[in-house]
């Protein structure tokens, strides 16, 4: 999970989407969400992006969850065992609290129309108004490549699809 991050990260050029503002506020006001965390390598990536965030990762298995003690990002880093399914969400403890909340690479969890509306309504829930929901996911059906940076040649990766 870690590596795919990283080459995600690459292929993107962006851990939050740069239409996406993000406030520089004090320490603790900035709210971040990670759905379907698995590792939180995200989550810790963004702690040294943004050190005034305070950041929640939350996953159905908490076998990823990377021992944050001794780590100074520890204390603004937390992980939530929590089921993005589950018909009572998140809980109210978290309802309207985060500025913004990510979910990527899940499509192959999600099985019919009812579970990514479940998602999708469980996500908003989380945000605070004028939140954003970023959701990346991968166009795994026709493996179709799009490119960050119009106009560059992709002759061999066009090849290599084919």
């Amino acid at each position: 999970l870690n590596e795919q991050h990283d080459w995600l990260i690459d292929q993107l050029g962006f851990r939050i989407h740069p239409m996406i503002p993000v406030p520089n506020a004090e320490e603790g006001a900035l709210r971040i969400a990670d759905i379907a965390c698995g590792t939180g390598v995200w989550l810790l990536d963004l702690a040294k992006q943004y050190p005034q965030a305070q950041l929640d990762g939350f996953d159905i298995d908490a076998v990823g969850f990377p021992a944050t003690r001794g780590q100074e990002d520890h204390h603004r880093v937390n992980f939530h065992l929590a089921d993005a399914l589950a018909e009572s969400g998140f809980g109210s403890k978290f309802e309207s609290k985060f500025d913004i909340v990510q979910i990527r690479l899940v499509y192959l969890a999600l099985k019919g129309s009812e579970m990514w509306v479940r998602m999708a309504s469980n996500a908003a829930a989380l945000l605070k108004p004028g939140g954003y929901l970023q959701w990346i996911e991968e166009h795994a059906q026709d493996l179709k490549v799009v490119q960050r940076k119009p106009g560059v040649k992709r002759a061999a990766i066009d090849q290599i699809f084919q």
